[in-house]
């Protein structure tokens, strides 16, 4: 067995998880192996390369042939905001800098327990670990060492969780950890991989040179590739392919970028079970305890620039809806790419249809995609996904891969920060400054934040007036669908419904984008309307009701009792 130490004396812990942006505050916790053997092979070039190289070789392929295990303290989340560079002010960006807490003198242990070194190798790991300054970003200090033979160490808390095995209901949390291949499995994916790509680009340009022939009027079947076009090809395959585990390791992140990879070669990400409280998150999310499944994700919404406050205005709402929506399906599809699946498509939670296309009949329960102006200043601040039927950890992860949103007429982006998955108890509140949404929180009285669109034409007679039940309500009129579509979600007592307006002005109403630019579905053609809905009992929202309840409209936010 082999265990690492490691402390932090600037007591905070820096490590962007790779594919997300700084701005998304995500803190990767536990360091991935891949993380900390980046980091001993970068040391060994920068620091100690007095050393024989074949001799690191051969130690980062061991440490890499066996998935490590940990064992860790409780942290708390945490970040600073800054607006970089300021020699280009006021052309900064604004920066979250997310980190975890770490108490001075507090460790975490990373261990090996299938891994067996010679005394050579131990002896060359602890010079690799003396010298290595930080473990993540450049601000995360790090001292680290080896734990000598004999030495006790405590059960390990967190290790891989493996296919045939289910989560715990209470006090875990599923992490992806990224972790390097092993050097075998590494080599026959390269070569394979390496052929495959000199074949692609070979053939891409006959062809590209088959077809100018053709056109120029030559003899296609003399057209061959010179010796110069075949070493470019080959060596833009051994760019893209390292020829070994430890060279892919000392590839740039810069690089690999260029060079379009999704993930570094070499890598694999390996679902780890992980104590909840290893790391609390901020606000009313360190309350959280992960029991049910989660039914709630949800995002700030912050502008890229500093010059103004470019964040969309409350009547773009249905299409900021349609247009989270479509970047998380993009994501879910490509993450089922990336798990191997032969016929990878959408998970239907986010796309609100089964394999075939075809419409769920699950009432409502697949996603809702909610653009919300928690402050009411006006404009949009906040992303919610909600599903009745809950997430699973493949829908939060692809959902948490959301970083930018692009706005039309070539205004300035968005920045999307994850903020947490769970309930809609965990974030509801009118208490703004700690995080938490009026639009997940439970109340009997509620407004409409965005016109509401009956799905169906109310009834008339042919003089043009209100048909009327026994009872003297209107056919078909919005109060009717409104108390018919709640009760629909499952929310049994009484509403009284009455008319409301911003400002008392229902023409405001109208100033809203009402008609989707993806899909379709029923809509009554007549003026949007907004209502007050007083409940007996009360309610936990979000409350979306009627046409493009979907993607915001017809939402409803909770007035403080």
């Amino acid at each position: 067995m082999v265990v690492i130490e490691f402390t932090f004396p600037g007591k905070r812990y820096h490590a962007t998880p790779w594919g997300r942006h700084v701005n998304e505050g995500a803190v990767e916790w536990p360091p991935g192996p891949w993380r900390l053997l980046r980091a001993l092979a970068a040391t060994y070039w920068v620091k100690i390369d007095h050393l024989e190289e074949h001799r690191v070789r051969a130690l980062l392929d061991n440490m890499a042939s066996c998935l490590s295990e940990y064992i860790l303290l409780d942290t708390t989340g945490a970040h600073t905001r800054h607006y970089m560079p300021l020699y280009k002010a006021p052309d900064s960006s604004k920066i979250f800098d997310t980190f975890l807490h770490i108490e001075k003198g507090e460790r975490i242990l990373m261990g090996w327990p299938e891994l067996e070194l010679d005394d050579e190798q131990r002896t060359l790991l602890e010079q690799l670990l003396t010298a290595l300054g930080y473990l993540g970003r450049a601000e995360s200090w790090v001292e680290a060492r080896l734990l000598p033979f004999g030495e006790l160490c405590p059960e390990f808390t967190v290790r891989q969780l493996r296919d045939t095995e289910s989560i715990p209901a209470e006090g875990w949390e599923v992490e992806t950890v990224l972790c390097p291949m092993i050097p075998r499995e590494y080599e026959r994916w390269r070569n394979k991989s390496h052929k495959a790509e000199i074949d692609k680009g070979e053939e891409e340009r006959l062809l590209f040179k088959q077809e100018r022939a053709q056109k120029q009027g030559k003899d296609v079947g003399k057209v061959t590739l010179t010796s110069s076009e075949k070493t470019k090809i080959a060596d833009k395959a051994n760019r893209l392919f390292p020829p070994n585990l430890f060279d892919a390791l000392l590839q740039d992140t810069t690089t690999l970028q260029k060079l379009g990879w999704s993930a570094p070669p070499g890598s694999r990400k390996i679902r780890y079970l992980r104590p909840s409280s290893s790391k609390k998150r901020l606000a009313q999310s360190q309350r959280r305890k992960m029991i049910e499944q989660p039914t709630v994700i949800r995002f700030a919404l912050a502008p890229d620039t500093v010059q103004a406050d470019t964040r969309p205005l409350v009547f773009n709402t249905l299409y900021l809806g349609e247009q989270l929506r479509h970047f998380i399906m993009g994501f879910s599809r490509r993450l089922a790419e990336e798990q191997g699946m032969n016929n990878p498509q959408c998970s239907s939670v986010f796309s609100g249809k089964d394999g075939e296309g075809k419409a769920l009949e699950d009432d409502h329960s697949h996603a809702f995609f909610l653009p919300c102006d928690d402050d009411g200043d006006g404009r949009i601040d906040h992303l919610i996904l909600y599903a009745l039927r809950g997430f699973s950890i493949d829908e939060i992860i692809a959902a948490s891969r959301l970083k930018n949103i692009w706005q039309h007429g070539g205004r300035p982006g968005l920045f999307a920060i994850y903020l947490g998955h769970g309930r809609a108890r965990d974030y509801g509140g009118f208490k703004l400054r700690e995080g938490q949404s009026p639009y997940l929180a439970t109340s009997r009285r509620w407004r409409s934040a965005t016109p509401y669109l009956p799905t169906r034409h109310p009834k008339q007679n042919r003089r043009g007036e209100p048909r009327v039940d026994a009872r003297g309500n209107w056919i078909d009129g919005p109060e009717m669908q409104i108390k018919t579509e709640l009760q629909n979600r499952g929310i049994q007592c009484d509403v009284k419904v009455t008319d409301y307006a911003p400002g008392n002005n229902p023409g405001e109403w109208r100033h809203f984008a009402t008609h989707r630019k993806r899909g379709g579905g029923a809509r009554y053609k007549g003026a949007p309307l907004g209502f007050s809905l007083e409940f007996t009992e009360p309610v936990t929202g979000p409350l979306a009701l009627g046409y493009g309840c979907h993607f915001g409209l017809g939402l409803f936010v909770a007035e403080e009792e």
